[in-house]
């Protein structure tokens, strides 16, 4: 090549029908470029033509596109077809193509293709920031224009669309599919221009942090070939003129730019910044964008709840962690949460776990299982006007998304991990077939050979005790169970293994009752018989009391893996006796309990949570249980009277008027926090106080990351000890010109500038055997992830994720005193002062479990 574009003919011959594909490969240096299309050749009488005309070539921001459509056939006469229309910015195909293939290849046959091209050397890819793009304020940017998927047209072939465009200008693509009644498809693509002569654009990062210092930039460009002189620009931050760093006029020659920095000290207290740029030309005429950018604390969010009830805990004390030398916990509102039932913190914690960020294979199942099981419940009951509507509507989208997503995530070997391609155990195994089941139940299509895989899984499971603790081999019982199969030699064994605990007892509990519900055979009937009542015994024998009621554990170590804390294995024991039927007190007392551990809007984690739900629902469908519905509650904060609540849930009033929320007035703080209710309600009414604020980082523990200490935050960390280093990257050449990246040690007089690349470096050490792990790493603003990880992919971890605002790493177990580490790479974006907050390692399923590195700050220059 000798220049960038190169035109290739390639003769299409009838023989290459109905389809051929076309790829280029180029080497240059120690790089691989490739690129590849398929060209369909689809015989004429399965395709019509689909022409696009808008109404003009180049719009303003704003204005009204007019598109006509003509669909014909390929004599020219008209086509009444069924048509999808897009308008989407042509810069989302630059980042990733349009891969939905023709639709006439796709729904006629057509080969497929296997040729490969493979590359020998290394490659790093490193990647940049995302773009921006009488003088009206542009504010409106969207990425898609407009979509309709229900266009016909008319017995012309015609039709007609109008829509109003964004503010982003740039290329928008018309993309148009279609068919007709006869089978016959069509598809075509147009491009038109959003523009104008003067356009301006600002350098802004992602998110702002409260105490940063950034240096802003405004970008000014002439579209046209002609000179522009005398133009003014103005950047206001929040409503108030921000003056430039230097100033100076501003005059353009044909297609050229000039930019201009703003210093910009973010302050504390506020939810986002607004910033308006515009250039004005000599006639005032000109462009203007306007943003809002977020704003994040430059501490950790951080909630701590109490929760009682209208019996005989009207009173509870909420005491802040107490700060140290590092940080001190700054107290913003008190949240006040009324449930007159369970029923209602049923409904709050089913929202709860549908609106969570996360989504790994628990996450997946626990957002739509507990909702099928309760919207069973509530559907011949009247508490219609309680459930959101959108836990309602879409229930049946939500459930087949989550059944595909399961589906998924399966093993090879017909295992399930953590994560999709994590490496399968008996748990998450057996959780994915547990949802699957209770799916299946409900009347919602599984796939058969999925479910034949994983039991399949689950009896290699079984046979191969070694590797499986005991707690793991009882869950998969009761799993195996619920699909119809059955070992009774292990039954046998868990069943007379003196080390049972209260988990292990309610699972084959559970497991002896549905195998005998089956069809078991003889001599397991008359053992299973035998066994339930002794099973029974020793949940009885193993309760525990504390100020909430009866619970069950485990055992230590289980509390942060799968078999979960108190309130999960209560859920457990009380789903076991509500399927054998027990009617004595614990079952009573196990429901009571639960209701009582309810924190604000879940019970400790999505896993728990989903567990106590199905518990909750099986128990009222089994007892029928009913509530008071009304009430009258006041609460008073330190004997101040703050808020109350009156209520009649028969009104139609949702669970949104159950909740309140308090101001705390700014930078006061209290050693404790004693929330009392008193009034007329029901005795199983329960509320939750929780004290919502933030961890602030004191100037002092915000070190400069040249001189940062490697050590953790001691006051905040528990069970795991972590630290974050940071490096320079530079690149190097060995005596074959192959390029390196190579950390090197932040000298004492080292400066950051703006495209200069950082590796930051994680490291932890828990004191215990933990499982689910997440690490939490909060970035910089002003900064770009460039690469997820700086090992070429190699990691400790099962799943990494990049957010706007934080690199998030998964672990699914974690091993004691060994010392794991993550790295990644970023760059210096926008020169500027940056906190860099702490990184946060804990475990998914304890929130007590966790390890805090120190906060920083990073000083980036414009240039060196």
């Amino acid at each position: 090549m000798d220049k960038n574009v190169v035109p290739v003919k390639i003769k299409i011959k009838s023989a290459y029908a109905p389809n051929l594909f076309i790829r280029a490969a180029m080497q240059r240096g120690r790089a691989l470029y490739t690129a590849d299309t398929e060209v369909s050749i689809p015989t004429e009488d399965i395709k019509f033509g689909i022409t696009l005309n808008p109404d003009k070539e180049k719009y303003g921001p704003g204005d009204t596109a007019l598109i006509k459509i003509k669909a014909t056939d390929p004599s020219g006469r008209p086509v009444q077809a069924d048509i999808s229309l897009s308008a989407v910015d042509e810069s989302v195909y630059s980042i990733r193509r349009d891969s939905t293939p023709e639709i006439s290849s796709f729904f006629y046959s057509k080969i497929s293709n296997w040729v490969l091209t493979s590359y020998s050397y290394p490659i790093t890819l490193l990647a940049g920031a995302s773009k921006d793009s009488e003088i009206k304020v542009r504010e409106n940017f969207r990425d898609t224009a407009f979509w309709d998927g229900s266009i016909r047209t008319d017995a012309k072939g015609e039709a007609v669309v109008s829509f109003v465009l964004p503010d982003n200008l740039t290329t928008w693509r018309l993309t148009a599919r279609g068919h007709d009644q006869s089978g016959m498809m069509g598809e075509e693509r147009k491009k038109f221009l959003t523009s104008r002569d003067l356009v301006v654009r600002t350098g802004k990062p992602r998110f702002f942090i409260e105490g940063d210092r950034v240096w802003l930039i405004g970008i000014v460009n002439n579209n046209t070939g002609s000179g522009i002189e005398n133009i003014s620009t103005e950047m206001k931050i929040n409503s108030r003129t921000s003056k430039p760093v230097r100033d100076f006029r501003v005059s353009l020659p044909g297609f050229g730019s000039a930019s201009k920095f703003y210093s910009v000290d973010v302050p504390e207290g506020g939810e986002a910044l607004d910033m308006e740029f515009r250039g004005t030309m000599k006639d005032g005429t000109g462009d203007a964008v306007k943003y809002s950018v977020p704003v994040e604390r430059r501490g950790i969010a951080y909630n701590i709840s109490a929760s009682g009830n209208m019996a005989d805990s009207k009173d509870v004390v909420i005491k802040p962690v107490k700060g140290d030398e590092d940080f001190e916990f700054m107290p913003e509102q008190v949240w006040i949460t009324v449930n007159p039932a369970p029923l209602v913190q049923m409904i709050r914690a089913v929202k709860y776990m549908r609106d969570y960020e996360y989504g790994c294979l628990e996450q997946t199942i626990n957002r739509f299982m507990p909702n099928i099981v309760l919207m069973n419940l509530l559907e011949n009951r009247n508490f219609e006007g309680l459930v959101p509507v959108n836990l309602r509507e879409g229930l049946s989208s939500d459930v087949e998304k989550g059944i595909k997503k399961i589906e998924q995530f399966q093993n090879y070997d017909g295992s399930w991990g953590w994560w999709e391609g994590d490496r399968g155990n008996g748990y998450t195994t057996g959780f994915a077939l547990y949802a699957l089941r209770v799916a299946s139940d409900h009347g919602y299509s599984v796939t058969q050979s999925v479910i034949k895989s994983g039991l399949a899984a689950i009896k290699r499971m079984l046979q191969n005790r070694e590797i499986q603790t005991n707690d793991e081999i009882s869950y998969l019982l009761y799993v195996y169970s619920m699909h119809g199969r059955w070992n009774h030699d292990i039954f046998r064994q868990l069943a007379g293994d003196e080390k049972i605990n209260a988990y292990m007892a309610a699972n084959l509990l559970k497991a002896a009752v549905l195998r005998l519900r089956s069809g078991a055979r003889d001599f397991e009937t008359e053992e299973l018989n035998k066994t339930v009542p002794l099973l029974k015994k020793i949940i009885y024998n193993t309760a525990k009391y504390d100020t909430r009621g009866v619970y069950w554990t485990a055992g230590r170590a289980q509390s942060w893996g799968w078999a979960g804390g108190p309130a999960e294995v209560t859920a457990h024991i009380l789903s076991a006796l509500v399927i054998s039927g027990d009617s004595g007190a614990f079952t009573d007392k196990a429901y009571a309990s639960l209701s009582a551990r309810f924190s604000g809007d879940h019970w400790v984690s999505t896993k728990t949570t989903g567990t106590v739900v199905i518990a909750l629902c099986e128990y009222i469908s089994w007892k029928n249980t009913a509530f008071v519905p009304d009430g009258n509650i006041s609460f008073s904060l330190n004997g101040e009277k703050i808020t109350e609540f009156s209520y009649n849930l028969n009104s139609g009033a949702g669970i949104n008027s159950l909740v309140k929320m308090v101001k705390l007035p700014a930078g006061k703080k209290s050693g404790l926090y004693r929330i009392t209710a008193s009034g007329k309600a029901s005795g199983d009414t329960t509320f939750t106080a929780t004290v919502k604020g933030t961890y602030l980082f004191k100037p002092r523990g915000l070190f400069s990351f040249m001189k940062s200490e490697k050590r953790n935050i001691k006051g905040l960390s528990n069970g795991v000890s972590a630290r974050r280093d940071i490096f320079f990257l530079n690149r190097v050449r060995d005596m074959k010109q192959q390029e390196y990246l190579v950390p090197q040690p932040v000298e004492k007089n080292s400066r950051v500038a703006t495209g200069d690349e950082l590796l930051v470096r994680v490291r932890f050490t828990a004191q215990e055997d933990f499982g689910f792990m997440v690490l939490e790493d909060y970035l910089p603003s002003g900064f770009e992830v460039i690469k997820e990880s700086a090992y070429n992919g190699e990691q400790p971890c099962s799943h990494v994720e990049r957010r706007d605002n934080r690199m998030v790493f998964f672990f699914t177990g974690i091993k004691k005193g060994m010392e794991y580490e993550v790295a990644y790479i970023i760059r210096a974006e926008l020169p500027g002062s940056f906190i860099m907050r702490p990184a946060r390692i804990g475990c998914m399923y304890e929130e007590s479990i966790q390890g805090w590195t120190l906060p920083l700050i990073i000083d980036v220059e414009a240039d060196k």
